[in-house]
């Protein structure tokens, strides 16, 4: 019995999408309101959406071969999506970074906030 969907980029590829938006709302809210632990629920969101992404871009990559008989167009479109998936990957990473790095040096020297 398999546990895990196949194909399973479809199933993966909406959890980056919703955690990366709201981990993007909470870094700005930790921006304006540094109380309680919103930086560090930013740094979570964020980082676990860029697992996500990385997680989702793998499995879109292995669930390619899967697809047949496909066209010149379906295959622009593909390729367009491979490459907005790559940005949202790098896009995500650089935000969960920089979320931490913030929340690092805030956390540290809490003047600054």
């Amino acid at each position: 019995m398999n546990l895990l969907p196949d194909p399973l980029h479809p199933a993966l590829v909406h959890f980056p999408v919703v955690l990366i938006t709201l981990g993007s709302g909470a870094a700005f809210l930790a921006v304006v309101w540094r109380k309680h632990c919103i930086p560090g629920f930013a740094v979570v969101l964020l980082g676990v959406g860029a697992l996500g992404a990385w997680a989702a871009v793998t499995a879109g990559k292995s669930d390619a071969g899967l697809l047949e008989n496909t066209t010149p167009e379906m295959e622009a479109v593909l390729e367009a999506h491979a490459i907005w998936a790559h940005r949202t990957l790098t896009m995500a990473s650089v935000a969960a970074l920089a979320a931490l790095g913030s929340a690092l040096l805030t956390a540290r020297h809490p003047r600054i906030a």
